[in-house]
């Protein structure tokens, strides 16, 4: 599962393809601020994957201050995801987030809280966001010399 405004690294790609269901790609605090297209203030509020022994353990969504602080490297969910059927148990079972919605990383937790295992493959690369028109003109001419491969 990925979010189709987003353009991830290809490195991030490979090691979902690579890793046994079900798996999550987190991606380094540092080089999303570093690499992405996204401001920091933005950044601060996506989910943060807390992983022990290459395996999540805790997805915060919105975290505070305290978790961000954290030293060592935050690494964050930006909705890469490798799913078994497990989640479809997670999408009966959870209940709508504060905001009205069925939040993908409520289910994700779900599956946790019931036994399921999550690789987490930690990825230092940056996220490419393409959610707004304004987006596509900076995201095109970062890519520019990426050779497309059809």
């Amino acid at each position: 599962m990925l979010n189709s405004d987003n353009y991830y690294p290809l490195s991030a790609i490979a090691a979902l393809r690579q890793a046994t269901a079900p798996a999550v790609a987190l991606f380094e605090r540092g080089a999303m601020l570093e690499g992405s297209n996204i401001p920091a203030d933005r950044i601060r509020a996506f989910a943060v994957g807390l992983h022990e022994e290459g395996k999540l353990v805790r997805v915060i969504e919105k975290p505070g201050d305290d978790v961000l602080a954290k030293a060592g490297g935050v690494f964050l969910s930006m909705n890469l995801w490798l799913f078994d059927r497990t989640l479809f148990d997670a999408c009966r079972a959870i209940s709508k987030s504060a905001r009205g919605e069925y939040e993908i990383t409520d289910a994700a937790q779900w599956c946790i809280d019931h036994g399921s295992t999550f690789a987490a493959c930690l990825v230092h690369a940056p996220v490419l966001d393409l959610s707004s028109r304004s987006d596509v003109g900076p995201v095109t001419q970062r890519l520019a010399d990426v050779e497309v491969q059809l």
